[in-house]
């Protein structure tokens, strides 16, 4: 799945606390307190791999940039989703 395709099926949010409308949300303050308090099911973390950065279903600290709140929910299956190559960064 790609992240078009993630963002079709499980709608994300805007992040009403940030004026750019961006979908992520911090990993401190009043917008980690949002997540946190969302079903668990609902939420995903943008995290940092070896070779870019990816949206996984759930809750996660470890690697952890940003978060996300859906719409829709995931099953509880560890989903993974690619959003950006680091190769891409040049291109």
């Amino acid at each position: 799945m790609n992240y078009d395709q993630w963002a079709e099926k499980y709608k994300p949010i805007k992040n009403y606390f940030d004026s750019t409308n961006d979908i992520f949300f911090e990993t401190f303050g009043e917008e980690l307190d949002f997540v946190k308090s969302a079903d668990p099911k609902h939420v995903w973390t943008l995290v940092d791999g070896d070779e870019g950065t990816w949206i996984v279903s759930e809750f996660h600290v470890v690697n952890r940039i940003a978060y996300a709140v859906t719409e829709m929910p995931h099953n509880g299956d560890q989903i993974e989703v690619l959003d950006m190559l680091y190769g891409d960064i040049n291109e």
